[in-house]
């Protein structure tokens, strides 16, 4: 504090004095920090972590890239694959009862089979396919086919037409497969003048009748 020479205070000198302190404090005194705002981080202190804010559950979205791409093509629904196996086991139904309808025919049977036999020993490409069994009745016949690979199948369908008893006619086969990669061929055969069973319509009929309530 400045004193008079004579010993007092002079105020005018005091006050002067004074709002020059003033002002300078003013100049030198850190500004007060702002709020943080929710969900930003503290410029002030970029240690301090983001504080939590609840979205309400009607907000909740999702920006993801993934949600952004279109949805994938759902899979066929398993009961595609059911109804078509329950229609082939109806298919094979129709001609196994046409089959056991008729009188066996023991000298066309065993025609078919030695002719296939050969066939598959006489070609290299049908080597892979061994006949098993084969059952001719009036209207049709019946054999089956082992096959080791599925080039073996391929080879076998590729020249169905050309083998012995089966050119010009209609037939009809389904495939199991074995647990060693190898499958057996289960092939209906239509005899030469004759057709095979509507087993389409009846396969049909059958299974509109089972679905009813």
């Amino acid at each position: 504090m400045l004193m008079h020479r004579g010993g007092g205070a002079d105020q005018s000198e005091v006050s002067a004095l004074q709002r020059r302190i003033d002002a300078l404090e003013s100049r030198v005194a850190p500004s007060h920090p702002p709020n943080p705002v929710p969900g930003n981080r503290d410029l002030h202190d970029p240690t301090a972590p983001l504080p939590s804010a609840r979205i309400p559950s009607t907000e909740l979205r999702s920006d993801s890239l993934a949600d952004a791409m279109p949805a994938e093509q759902a899979a066929p629904p398993f009961w595609d694959a059911d109804a078509a196996a329950q229609r082939r086991q109806y298919e094979a139904g129709v001609l196994e009862q046409a089959l056991s309808s008729q009188q066996a025919d023991v000298a066309a049977s065993n025609t078919f089979a030695e002719g296939l036999k050969q066939a598959f020993g006489g070609d290299a490409e049908l080597a892979g396919n061994q006949i098993v069994d084969a059952q001719c009745k009036v209207t049709l016949c019946r054999i089956a086919v082992l096959q080791k690979t599925d080039d073996d199948v391929d080879a076998f369908l590729g020249q169905v037409g050309s083998l012995p008893g089966m050119e010009n006619t209609e037939t009809y086969w389904q495939r199991q497969l074995n647990a060693d990669g190898s499958s057996l061929m289960t092939m209906y055969v239509a005899r030469p003048g004759h057709k095979l069973p509507d087993y389409q319509t009846h396969a049909a009929e059958g299974l509109a009748s089972r679905s009813k309530p």
